[in-house]
């Protein structure tokens, strides 16, 4: 008994060794990262991947893990550590980033080290008309592809502008991106031009508004804007059914991690599919376990579109 006691102390004792190196191991390596970038959400999570691919000593870290909803997350203390040692930090602005701004100002972090989105588009106007017609602020700005062309030649000067050694590679990579999100944008543009609709049905909550006004097409949904917090009420509804009928749509759309339950409603009464058009606010634990992209889903929402208006 005294030899098995014995045994054990010493496994024990040789496997906390062995932890205790992987740990400093991890430790070194992350303090060995020429560059060390931190996003909020999946879209800018994606774009700084890609502009940093095969490049060695870069992290990027996303701060929102895969599944949860971005309206509403908490930042930890450990978060808030990762974007006080971050050379480049990326989010979005604006109200659903209100955490941001006091993490910022309580960091007292320099602006030349971060990124949003929001200042990228500032002296364009950020404020549109919904299907209401009434004044909507829409912090979505990476839903329209011409921004994103806008924002991922921002994210990439800022990285180089910290990491010039690698420069041209980033840049490389940039070109390489930049070429796709020109390839999808004339994809929509084809779609539309063929389109024999031109009006979109949303079952969901609506971050789409740069999206339709970028490809000039009109929506509907009973939802005022994007926020979990948003009311429908039953003559939103019955609206939506209305014109839904009128158009005779055959999908009825919704967003990733919804539970769908109002999609499947209206489309039962009109006689319509329920699908998804990725917003991109994040993706679920099996798709970023799995390498999904930013362009994965957009080839998808390409689908979705064309069987929503062809």
């Amino acid at each position: 008994m005294k030899r098995f006691f014995l045994s054990f102390a010493v496994f024990v004792c040789f496997l906390l060794f062995i932890l205790g190196c992987s740990f400093n191991k991890g430790k070194d390596s992350y303090s060995n990262c020429r560059v060390k970038i931190v996003t909020t959400m999946f879209p800018h999570y994606d774009f700084a991947r890609q502009i940093t691919k095969n490049v060695d000593g870069v992290r990027v870290k996303m701060l929102i893990p895969p599944g949860v909803d971005a309206h509403s997350f908490e930042p930890s203390a450990g978060d808030i550590r990762e974007v006080k040692d971050a050379d480049l930090f990326i989010y979005t602005g604006g109200e659903n980033d209100v955490w941001v701004d006091k993490i910022l100002k309580s960091l007292k972090k320099s602006s030349g080290s971060c990124l949003s989105f929001l200042d990228i588009f500032k002296d364009d106007g950020d404020v549109v008309l919904n299907s209401s017609g009434c004044k909507f602020k829409d912090e979505h700005v990476w839903t329209s592809l011409p921004n994103c062309v806008k924002i991922v030649k921002c994210i990439a000067n800022k990285i180089c502008e910290i990491d010039k050694e690698n420069g041209t590679k980033y840049n490389e990579n940039m070109g390489i991106y930049l070429k796709e999100l020109n390839r999808l944008n004339n994809s929509f543009k084809d779609v539309v031009a063929n389109r024999k609709r031109d009006i979109l049905v949303f079952a969901d909550r609506f971050p789409f508004l740069y999206f339709v006004n970028c490809y000039g097409l009109k929506y509907i949904t009973p939802y005022s804007g994007c926020s979990s917090n948003t009311d429908v009420g039953s003559l939103d509804v019955s609206n939506v059914v209305k014109v839904a009928k009128r158009e005779n749509v055959p999908l009825i759309l919704k967003l990733e991690q919804s539970s769908g339950a109002l999609s499947k409603t209206i489309a039962d009464e009109v006689g319509a599919k329920v699908k998804v058009f990725y917003s991109c606010h994040n993706c679920s634990k099996e798709d970023f376990k799995n390498g999904k992209t930013f362009l994965n889903f957009i080839e998808e929402n390409v689908k979705t579109l064309k069987e929503a208006l062809c």
